[in-house]
């Protein structure tokens, strides 16, 4: 809640010289790993919990961007936080709230998906090339279009990012970290405080069942003569864990004496003011322990096949970059844990 100022406020928005919108920067200024969780042990022969120190999470608080919401109580003025991204507004990912309403971004979940509970393959064509013997390439030339595809060869664009993936299993995944914000502003006699919440959310999605997919590049275009590029085969279900609760939530309080801050208004003060500082901690948990699939990776070259425009891959010593994963293979749950202090500067937005 905020702190309420003086019974009679003789300040409005107007005179503070408080902006339509803001901008909170954060720097972190120090953090600490004591109180780190132990880990737990596994169970079975599949993964445990692995508390890691880390500042993942605080390091995706960058800026957040705040609107005017108005006068709350006496010398108290409330912002809210601009929510301008949608994670999943068809809620295809089954994820419900917060992930199907506007919310801030913060970025990328720091957490590495995992393949679980089955069997998988997944290719990836990084360069475009023609397969001619073990270990021998050529490079797709239109001047003999039909040694490698059906029509003229397709751009190194829509080749090199082709890739093939199949499982039949649990797919874990992430979804970005999004969040809201509230924030006070309240003036009592010379001294202000600005306080309030910023919370993240998570949403670990799972796909469990059959899926296939090819795609013929990065551009996403269909390439002539293939009935392989850009097909998609899914019977997996899909649901979303995390919802309505926050995994990390970051309130602060801040106040200082502006008396001696220079600036025409209250705003210009604030702005000026190089104190904003309050202490974070989280502990943030990814995925929940599994057994790893079985299954290969490969990303590397491929063989352009006759009468065919999609790559047919190799996964050959030496050439690509092959990947096994055994069977039951224990895989963690991964929790990031982190407290410290940031700091604060403000800005018009």
């Amino acid at each position: 809640m905020p702190i309420v100022g003086c019974c009679c406020c003789a300040e409005d928005k107007a005179t503070m010289g408080l902006p339509d919108a803001l901008q909170m920067n954060f720097s972190l200024l120090s953090t600490g790993s004591t109180g780190l969780p132990s880990d737990e042990a596994p169970s079975g022969t599949c993964g445990g919990v692995d508390w890691q120190v880390s500042t993942a999470i605080v390091d995706l608080l960058t800026s957040v961007v705040f609107d005017y919401a108005g006068a709350v109580g006496n010398c108290c003025w409330s912002y809210h936080a601009r929510k301008d991204y949608t994670f999943d507004a068809g809620d295809d990912n089954t994820c419900g709230s917060p992930f199907t309403s506007p919310a801030v971004l913060f970025g990328d979940a720091p957490f590495t998906a995992d393949y679980r509970d089955g069997s998988y393959l997944r290719y990836e064509m990084t360069e475009n090339v023609h397969f001619t013997a073990p270990g021998v390439y050529e490079a797709c030339t239109p001047e003999d279009p039909q040694v490698h595809c059906c029509g003229d060869c397709p751009s190194v664009g829509v080749v090199a990012g082709t890739h093939y993936e199949w499982f039949d299993a649990t797919r874990i995944s992430y979804s970005p970290v999004i969040g809201d914000g509230l924030l006070w502003i309240c003036l009592s006699d010379s001294t202000v405080t600005i306080s309030g919440s910023i919370q993240m959310y998570l949403g670990i999605i799972q796909k469990v069942g059959l899926y296939e997919s090819e795609n013929a590049g990065e551009t996403g275009g269909t390439l002539p003569c293939s009935s392989n590029s850009g097909t998609n085969t899914d019977e997996t279900t899909v649901s979303c864990t995390g919802g309505a609760s926050p995994v990390a939530e970051f309130p602060f309080a801040m106040s200082a004496d502006l008396s001696g801050v220079s600036g025409a208004t209250w705003w210009e003060k604030i702005k000026n003011c190089t104190t904003w500082q309050f202490d974070y901690a989280y502990g943030v948990c990814g995925g929940p322990p599994g057994c790893a699939a079985s299954g290969e990776t490969c990303i590397g070259r491929g063989e352009i096949l006759a009468s065919n425009c999609f790559p047919g891959f190799q996964c050959e010593n030496g050439d690509g970059v092959p990947t096994t994963t055994a069977t039951d293979d224990p895989v963690d749950q991964i929790c990031l844990y982190s407290y410290g202090t940031l700091g604060v500067d403000f800005a018009d937005a």
